[in-house]
């Protein structure tokens, strides 16, 4: 699948399979996050991998959008610095990270 054809189907996914995502697919996507462009390169950002359904429950109950990361089999967060670009740099490494990946 080239680049363009993955930008055109890119989908949001709210509903899981109740699988674990293997440690390999959890570590590519975090490696493509991590190659996201940033402002002059300053890459602000530590990504964090949550596979403890408890550690997911509490996590949703603190985001008024997110309630669906209680079901997840695994969250990443991207937790940036306080750098000028922090927003547009962290949305960066946020969405890079799994195009494809569904």
């Amino acid at each position: 699948m080239d680049a363009i054809e993955v930008l055109k189907t890119r989908r949001s996914v709210r509903t899981y399979k109740g699988e674990p995502v293997p440690k390999k697919i959890i570590e590519d996507i975090v490696d493509c996050g991590r190659l996201a462009a940033t402002a002059i390169n300053i890459q602000p950002w530590e990504f964090v991998v949550v596979t403890d359904p408890g550690m997911l429950r509490r996590i949703a109950k603190t985001t008024d959008y997110g309630k669906f990361i209680a079901d997840a089999p695994v969250c990443v967060l991207v937790l940036c610095r306080d750098t000028k670009y922090y927003l547009e740099d962290g949305s960066g490494g946020q969405s890079e990270a799994a195009p494809g990946r569904g």
